[in-house]
């Protein structure tokens, strides 16, 4: 549901985030360098913005990754135009057209949550999984709770492993469409944790760190109507 992405290069890190139309997604994916020195990848020090098809990138990806060395080139022509050079082994395959796209607001720094919960992955997706079209997620200082649908899975803080991280010392809860959390079944199986932040009536946010790369979905809440 997400096309397009905003790309920002530093010294520090290659971030992508954007928001789907709807404007109730918004994901962001910070790759760090040393992620880049572990795979050949390459990146230059300039600090850049600019628009990427995500379809295409992540073919020119899936490609390169049977090769030995994939390095991305970003290059900037007279007129300001970027485009990205998708070397394999040291050959160009394919050239990457930026696209025209503005850079979204970054909602996570404008939020302030109420509650944090560390949670395991795959038992999270597993759970989020159960509901057809949207869930509850609820939480107090004892547990945290998706319920829907007839259906109620807890992670009880004391037996599951899950941690409560902050907590603003009253129950939460919201309500949010199954679909937009689709994203965490997504991330790579070497995250054993992630952590979710929500307040009542509020969106949510999911973030996981691994092996150099920085990734959360925040979604905003499912409003009933009448």
């Amino acid at each position: 549901y997400i096309e397009e992405a905003y790309v920002n290069v530093t010294e520090n890190y290659v971030e992508l985030h954007n928001t789907d139309t709807s404007m109730v997604v918004h994901f962001r994916m910070r790759l760090k360098p040393d992620l880049f020195n572990a795979s050949g990848i390459e990146t230059g020090a300039e600090n850049t913005g600019f628009g990427v098809n995500i379809p295409e990138l992540k073919s020119a990806v899936s490609t390169a990754n049977k090769s030995d060395r994939l390095a991305f080139e970003i290059v900037r022509d007279e007129s300001g135009k970027h485009s990205i050079r998708v070397l394999i082994d040291d050959v160009e395959e394919e050239v990457l057209d930026s696209v025209p796209t503005s850079e979204p607001d970054a909602p996570r720094q404008q939020l302030d949550f109420d509650h944090t919960v560390c949670v395991d992955r795959s038992s999270l997706v597993s759970a989020t999984n159960l509901f057809d079209k949207s869930f509850e997620i609820a939480g107090g200082s004892d547990k945290l709770s998706l319920s829907g649908d007839g259906v109620a899975v807890e992670f009880d803080f004391e037996d599951s492993g899950a941690e409560l991280i902050e907590d603003s010392g009253i129950n939460h809860s919201s309500l949010f469409k199954t679909e937009y959390f689709e994203p965490l079944s997504k991330l790579r199986h070497t995250v054993d944790s992630v952590s979710v932040s929500f307040a009542t009536d509020y969106p949510c946010i999911v973030e996981a760190g691994y092996s150099g790369v920085e990734a959360s979905v925040l979604v905003a809440p499912r409003i009933e109507e009448g």
